[in-house]
This record gives C-alpha cells, sequence and structure tokens, in this order.
C-alpha cells in the first residue's frame, strides 16, 4: 500500500492480498465504474443510494498482520489500527487514507471512486471469478466490458484461486433484481482462502416504494441468506474430518432470526458425538476460532456433571437446609460458590453484562445495524462514525499480557475511555476471544460478593479487577483462589440453571432472592435477563457523542 516515486501505468502503488495493484489497474477499475455507473439499468450514479453495508465480520487483527506479511509499510503519523478501521467504513474516509498512502492527489481518487460508495474490507473470503463474470456481462449488457486485465486475473478466467475479480482480492460483482444493481449475497462461494485482504463494494439501489422498515428488513434478510451459505461454506471441512452433524433447517433459521433482530436462537445446529451445540454459542465461538467448536462440546459435557451437582444442592434449598456440610466434595469444588443461590446471582451478573453489549451491537452497531448505514454518517465531520463492533473490539481486550496495563489503568482511577485510549494502536490485542475475566484476592463469601459487584458494572471493588470483556460470547468468571470454576459458554449456564429450576419447579422458591436482584439491578426475567437501565459503572456507548 505505499506507492513508488514514479508515475508510469505498471508502477505498484500499493498491495491487496500480497498482489501489486498498479496504476493501470485503478484506471480500469475507474472506466468499469464509470460505464456501470452511467449505464446500467438505464440509471445515473445520482439515482443511487447507499442504504445497507454487507456485515463485514472484519477481523481486524489478521487484516493488520496479512498486511504486514505483504508488504505494507507503515508511515509516520499513522496508526495501523485506525487505518484497518477506516478501510471498513466509507469511501470519504477511505479516500483520506489513500491520499496518506499513495501517489495520487485527492482530485484522482475522487475521480476514481465515487464518493457514495462504500469500501468494506471483507477478507478471508474470494467468489467463484467466472460467475461474477458472467453475471456482471448480464449486467451490463457488453461483454467487451470485461474483458480487461486486472493485476494477474482476467475476469473471463480464472487463474489465481486467491484473487476474485477486477482488483486481486476483490469480490462478487453482478445484478440481482430490479431492487439491487451489485449484490454480494446471491454470489457463489468458491472454496474460502485461508488469508487474504479482498475489496467489496457494495451498493444498493433505493426503493422509494418500501417503507424504511421493509427496506431494513429487506437487506436483513439478503444479509441471513448469505451468512448461511458462507457458514455452511465454512464448515463443510469440518464436517467432514470431524463428522459434525450440520441441522441446516435450524440453522437457516436461527440465521434469519437474528438479523431480523430477534436475537440468537437456541435452536441446535451441530451435533457432534450426539452432543447438540446451539445457534447461541455456535454464533459466539464459531467465529474466530474452530475449534472452540469443540471446547463448547467439552463445556457442555462438563455442564451435565455440574447439573447432577445442582439437583443435589437444590435438594437441600428445597428441604429448607442452609448449611452446606452435606454438599458432595465434587459440587464444592466446581460450584464455587457452593449454593444454586449464588450460582444464579453469578450467572446472572455475567448474563446481564453479555445482554447489554449484545443489545448495544445489535442497536448501535454498522455491522449489524436496524437501519440505513447512511443513518450513521456524521455531515458536521463528514466521515461514518466508527462502528460499534470496532469501538469494542479496542475496549474490551482480553488477552492475557494486557493484565497488567489493564489493573494500572484501574488502580489510576482509570475508567473504559482511558482503556479504550490505551488500546489504539495496539494491533495485538484487536483478536478477541471472547471472554469476560474478573479477579479477586479475597476469599470465600466475600470474594464473591465483592465479584459480583464487579460483574454488575464496576471497574474496581477494592482488590477485584474487572480485566478483560469482549462482545458478550464466552463468558468466563474467575477467582484467584477458586480458578477452578471454569469457562463456559454463558448461554449454557444459564439453560442449566434455568432447565433445572423449571424441572424441580423450585422457582417460587429462589424468586424472594430474585426478587432482589430485579429491584436492585433492573433485571427482567424472562429467557433471558435484559437490563432495563446500565448497571452503575458501565458507559453509555449509544450516545452520538462516544459513537
Amino acid at each position: 500500500m505505499s506507492g513508488g516515486a514514479g508515475k508510469t501505468s505498471r508502477e505498484t502503488v500499493f498491495f491487496v492480498d500480497g498482489n501489486p495493484v498498479t496504476r493501470e489497474d485503478l484506471n480500469v477499475f475507474k472506466k468499469i465504474f464509470s460505464r456501470t455507473m452511467s449505464s446500467s439499468h438505464g440509471r445515473s450514479g445520482e439515482d443511487l443510494e447507499v442504504l445497507g453495508l454487507v456485515q463485514p465480520y472484519v477481523n481486524y487483527y489478521s487484516v493488520v498482520q496479512e498486511a504486514r506479511k505483504k508488504g505494507y509499510e507503515k508511515k509516520p503519523g499513522l496508526e495501523f489500527a485506525d487505518d484497518a478501521v477506516r478501510l471498513a467504513i466509507s469511501g470519504p474516509e477511505f479516500m483520506k487514507w489513500f491520499v496518506d498512502n499513495a501517489e495520487f492527489s485527492k482530485a484522482e481518487i475522487k475521480s476514481m471512486i465515487p464518493p457514495r460508495w462504500v469500501m468494506m474490507n471483507f477478507g478471508l473470503k474470494v467468489f467463484d471469478s467466472q460467475k461474477a463474470a458472467q453475471a456482471a456481462r448480464q449486467a451490463m449488457k457488453t461483454p467487451e466490458d470485461f474483458t480487461a486485465t486486472s493485476g494477474n486475473l482476467k475476469v473471463s478466467e480464472r487463474k489465481n484461486p486467491d484473487t476474485g475479480l477486477i482488483f486481486p482480492g476483490s469480490g462478487f460483482f453482478g445484478a440481482y433484481d430490479d431492487k439491487v444493481l451489485f449484490d454480494l449475497h446471491e454470489g457463489e462461494i468458491s472454496q474460502p482462502v485461508e488469508s487474504g485482504i479482498g475489496w467489496i463494494i457494495c451498493l444498493v439501489k433505493e426503493r422509494k416504494d418500501l417503507s424504511e422498515e421493509e427496506r431494513s428488513n429487506y437487506l436483513r434478510r439478503k444479509r441471513a441468506n448469505w451468512s448461511l451459505k458462507r457458514a455452511q461454506n465454512d464448515l463443510n471441512r469440518y464436517v467432514q474430518e470431524k463428522g459434525i452433524q450440520v441441522k441446516r433447517e435450524n440453522l437457516k433459521e436461527a440465521i434469519q432470526r437474528e438479523y431480523l433482530g430477534l436475537g440468537f436462537s437456541d435452536l441446535p445446529v451441530l451435533s457432534v458425538a450426539g452432543e447438540d451445540l446451539s445457534y447461541r454459542t455456535f454464533r459466539y465461538l464459531v467465529k474466530t476460532n474452530y475449534k472452540n467448536i469443540f471446547d463448547a462440546i467439552s463445556a457442555k459435557r462438563w455442564m451435565g456433571m455440574i447439573q447432577s451437582d445442582l439437583e443435589v444442592v437444590g435438594r437441600k434449598i428445597l428441604a429448607g437446609q442452609k448449611g452446606d456440610e452435606d454438599i458432595p466434595e465434587s459440587a464444592r469444588e466446581k460450584l464455587i460458590p457452593d449454593s444454586l443461590e449464588k450460582v444464579i446471582r453469578l450467572s446472572q451478573g455475567a448474563i446481564l453484562y453479555s445482554n447489554y453489549i449484545q443489545d448495544y451491537k445489535r442497536n448501535v452497531s454498522v455491522s449489524v445495524s436496524k437501519s440505513d448505514a447512511i443513518k450513521y454518517y456524521d455531515d458536521n465531520k463528514n466521515r461514518f462514525r466508527t462502528p460499534a463492533s470496532a469501538r469494542i473490539r479496542y475496549l474490551l481486550s482480553p488477552y492475557e499480557k494486557d493484565r497488567a496495563m489493564f489493573e494500572r489503568i484501574v488502580d489510576q482511577g482509570g475508567g473504559p475511555d482511558d482503556i479504550l485510549a490505551a488500546m489504539r494502536g495496539n494491533v495485538d490485542t484487536l483478536h478477541g476471544k471472547n471472554s469476560i475475566k474478573i479477579y479477586s484476592l479475597r476469599k470465600g463469601q466475600e470474594g464473591f460478593d465483592s465479584a459480583q459487584k464487579a460483574v454488575f458494572g464496576s471497574m474496581s471493588d477494592g482488590d477485584v479487577k474487572v480485566v478483560a470483556a469482549d462482545t458478550g460470547g464466552v463468558m468466563a468468571i474467575e477467582l484467584l483462589e477458586k480458578s477452578d470454576f471454569g469457562t463456559y459458554p454463558f448461554s449454557d449456564v444459564q439453560e442449566t440453571i434455568m432447565a433445572w429450576l423449571r424441572d424441580q419447579k423450585a422457582v417460587p422458591l429462589v424468586m424472594e432472592h430474585l426478587k432482589e436482584l430485579v429491584e436492585t439491578h433492573k433485571v427482567v426475567m424472562n429467557k433471558k435477563f435484559i437490563p432495563q437501565k446500565l448497571p452503575e459503572g458501565i458507559p453509555d456507548l449509544k450516545s452520538p457523542e462516544t459513537g
């Protein structure tokens, strides 16, 4: 992505997916888009509106690492992490980045890339270029327009499996129907490559006949259908190698439910050796590390063991016994704390925090927006506001090596904004592991109460540190004196406890305690624990000032 001194047509101006992108490539890009904007469907560029972004699934860590390995030269004064975010946001921001990193004037770049197009850094996926070229020809009705060579790839034939159409590493271009000019969702996905940085451009035509809600739901359905294809494709080799059974209808229903804004389904979507894995858990784990699928299966088996101990504890509560002298040693070891009440309180704290983050992402994030992406455009600053998902990644780093930094900030009275500031530019921290870790130096009930307070939002409670959290995937609670509590998908902890309560018809017996939690923390008791207001100490990231 660094430029040379000369201006020859074959001069490399930057790299994408390890492939040099030349001035000639960019001219081809410009010509194709100028024809497209003026002739496709008889519409002009001014009639087109960017209404939604394809959910990016950007792995910023991978983007940065791959770019560094494949030729990116950092320029003074630029933070690469910020660059990666810019690439995933908007045309105007991309142009600013481009000006800083390529040997082009701002006017030249503006002439190449229409500002109303959104540039998305998608990464890790390419599409079948033959089918893409066929669809593009059909849309253009001028086959000769698509015979130019871009880099080492002629769009009419597939030579390099690591590259796509037009730009090396780019995505699928084609006509869907009268609603969409270029659409990624219906593309035929080839076998995924293991690395790469791809440019994907998505342009959606405005439909005046649709209400805002209908248009938003349409975009969600398109994302859902495409996500299903990607999810199925990603699972192919694991189905083959590990014997995973994919419950495809459940998977389709769960993905559609998610993208319609209805939350995560508990439907089983995978089965390994007879053990089911819910979509909720799959959704959190599969996107970062496939081996976590099997970690989750192991966790469910472990939770099954815990459930049997829960029944022992529950029977004591039902019988009105408050002591713990009769509780099996295994229960005391696994259930820290060693009563059902405390387990509920502990899991409820994690669930509350997780649902706050998930609700925030669902309502605010550009990548999973409920409304049109254009609403995130800040006219005053001429840029898109940073996606919530990117902000959360900065704020909530799970890396062990960051523990000292987190604790130092907290010890000095700092809060989330201070952590956010410290994380900027620290590229290695962007690779999340979906966990919240809480450390207490106190023992027993005092330590638990202190940790629980931290769960509910305080960054520090004396010697308790909320060290790290990601966007609500696997929630882990670790007490330093009782570290064998383990790491479990928070939904499985919740499901295990609530299933036991339902089976034992024991809900009335614990409602007094839950009522206290409801009154104290405004928790709603239903299938989820949804906060009615933010717990004390958690910043309101939804405000425009922090967007």
